[in-house]
């Protein structure tokens, strides 16, 4: 399924080729599944904050054109998952959360615009998972985490891994 991200990055320039970047980003998506057992209608979000530092390197600076390519690792804070029970009682929402571990590899397209502003277009692949869990309390909105036939939870893994597109501005001084 696709998700959605908005974020931003700071690079710091250590030779006119390499870079460190800090990379902050917010990622979502939200999806309806029904449950063909029991009929019922649940809507599920997830979303992360990764917080991630790495390396960039510069491929090509064709004048108003560079490529580059870079590797970051770091933290998915606050990754969950919540259900909610659309036609079920309160309480119907159910949270599981968690840390991730997280990295992306991108490779990015610029096109200087004017002093001091660009135009990107990136792509790359993310890795972002956070360990198995259960839920820890018992809304109607836990009902799809459970086994049918035996009532218990499944634990379950958020994963928001997958290839990525992304396009945006930057501004250097």
């Amino acid at each position: 399924r696709f998700g959605y991200n908005v974020g931003g990055a700071f690079n710091f320039l250590f030779t006119p080729d390499l870079a460190m970047v800090i990379r902050v980003e917010r990622i979502f998506q939200s999806v309806f599944a029904r449950d063909l057992n029991s009929l019922q209608t649940y809507q599920l979000d997830t979303n992360s904050i990764p917080v991630m530092a790495g390396a960039e390197l510069t491929l090509t600076n064709e004048g108003r054109i560079s490529t580059h390519v870079a590797v970051l690792a770091g933290l998915g804070l606050q990754t969950e998952l919540a259900a909610e029970a659309l036609n079920l009682a309160a309480p119907n929402i159910t949270i599981i959360s968690s840390h991730a571990f997280t990295g992306i590899a991108k490779a990015d397209f610029t096109f200087l615009i004017g002093k001091g502003i660009s135009a990107f277009a990136e792509a790359g692949y993310r890795y972002l998972r956070t360990v198995e869990t259960v839920p820890t309390d018992n809304p109607n909105g836990s009902e799809i985490f459970k086994n049918p036939s035996t009532q218990v939870y499944v634990p379950l893994t958020i994963d928001l891994s997958g290839p990525f597109v992304g396009v945006g501005a930057t501004i250097s001084f």
